[in-house]
């Protein structure tokens, strides 16, 4: 609250001169009691704040804010979700990104080139947010990969520890690798990530996009001091938060999602309960997006997802070749050129899914092929729809 028992805000502020408004924005902020400001003007400067210096995607300055909030009560949570932050090319804003990010979360740490045995020993000390920054690395083969992805697949859960022997005895002790990571990578992040995460998909900025310049020395001072209101609004509320989190119901959302927006919602709704509306439209289009890039991603699930789309209306079995012209002919498919699919090669890949090849009846002879009703079970469990989601399936059943 400012002198006059109003709610602190950056809404005001013009955007022409950068170090203008930052200042001025300090020294408010400066002057607050951080503990007096209430929680809805914090999540509305937090966005302003990331906002003034990164051309955002749709759907995210919100969650991005609130995000950088729970950081600091992080360990009041059964799991907390990354953020994976990805471009399809360089100079899209990810290091922006992180760099603001960096000056509100609790605790960052930077982690470039960092080894094994320090990143478990510096999450065990320091409790950090961590900022991995080109992290393509995770895509990789190498050992300095495999241990990385190890630790960052398991690290989102409040139980997360690697155990590493210790001393001339060699005494095993466990180090917790939980905290909160923003994970920046050009392409798609690891799905075992992406799964964990909130995907920020950052695209390069147009010219009618208008940003702030981003000065590290007036930034600091501003982004700084928000954090520490951040810090001492959780710190107060922590009993409501918990209250919020038992209390959060996301069943719009698949199991790892619900799991990963729950920290969101249980701030927000302490804070600004009236913006939770907002909050779940900015959670289903973003899980919508992965949800999408994974299956794209994802060969034989798009073996599966063309299925569904291709299968004619009101026809119970097909026959193989047919099958396959049909895959063949889909717009932008990969069975046409990239992928050889042969009657051998379908078998394989839906194998897994408990799909084989039968004796079908087609006209007056009997022949290999597939049957709808043991391809649904494979469309229930697998494709992002829950279920048949198209017109041509549902015409079918």
């Amino acid at each position: 609250m400012n002198e006059h028992g109003e709610p602190l805000s950056f809404d005001g502020v013009a955007c022409g001169d950068s170090r203008a408004a930052l200042t001025w924005q300090a020294k408010v902020l400066a002057e607050a009691d951080a503990a007096a400001i209430d929680g809805a003007a914090i999540v509305r400067n937090a966005e302003k704040f990331i906002s003034d210096y990164v051309a955002l995607p749709a759907y995210t300055a919100l969650p991005l804010a609130i995000w950088a909030m729970a950081t600091h009560g992080y360990e009041a949570f059964d799991a907390f979700p990354y953020l994976a932050v990805t471009s399809p090319t360089p100079r899209c804003g990810k290091t922006r990104l992180l760099e603001v990010l960096g000056l509100l979360v609790k605790a960052q740490q930077q982690t470039a080139n960092i080894s094994e045995a320090a990143l478990f020993r510096c999450i065990e000390k320091f409790r950090p947010t961590l900022l991995l920054d080109e992290a393509e690395t995770l895509r990789g083969k190498g050992e300095r990969a495999e241990w990385l992805r190890g630790l960052v697949n398991a690290g989102n859960r409040s139980s997360a520890s690697v155990i590493r022997c210790v001393g001339r005895d060699h005494d095993p002790v466990s180090f917790s690798v939980y905290c909160p990571k923003v994970i920046a990578c050009i392409g798609a992040a690891p799905e075992t990530i992406s799964d964990r995460a909130i995907v920020i998909a950052m695209q390069r900025r147009r010219s009618s996009e208008k940003i702030e310049r981003f000065i590290f020395r007036d930034a600091k001072a501003a982004g700084e001091k928000l954090a520490e209101c951040m810090q001492s609004w959780l710190t107060a509320r922590t009993e409501q938060i918990a209250a919020a989190y038992a209390q959060t119901d996301l069943s719009f959302l698949g199991d790892r999602d619900a799991e990963a927006w729950q920290p969101l919602f249980a701030v927000l709704a302490v804070a600004d309960p009236e913006r939770v509306p907002e909050l779940a439209d900015c959670a289903r289009a973003l899980c919508g997006a992965k949800a999408a890039e994974t299956e794209d991603d994802s060969l034989a699930q798009r073996l599966l997802s063309d299925l569904q789309a291709i299968w004619p209306a009101d026809t119970t079995h097909l026959p193989t070749a047919d099958l396959l012209a049909r895959l063949r002919a889909v717009e932008d498919s990969p069975w046409a050129g990239e992928v050889e699919l042969t009657p051998r090669r379908l078998a394989r890949m839906l194998r897994p899914f408990g799909i084989q090849p039968r004796q079908v009846r087609d006209g007056g002879r009997t022949i290999k092929g597939y049957t709808l009703a043991e391809l649904r079970p494979a469309y229930d469990r697998y494709l992002a729809s829950g279920c048949l989601g198209n017109e041509t399936a549902k015409q079918s059943a």
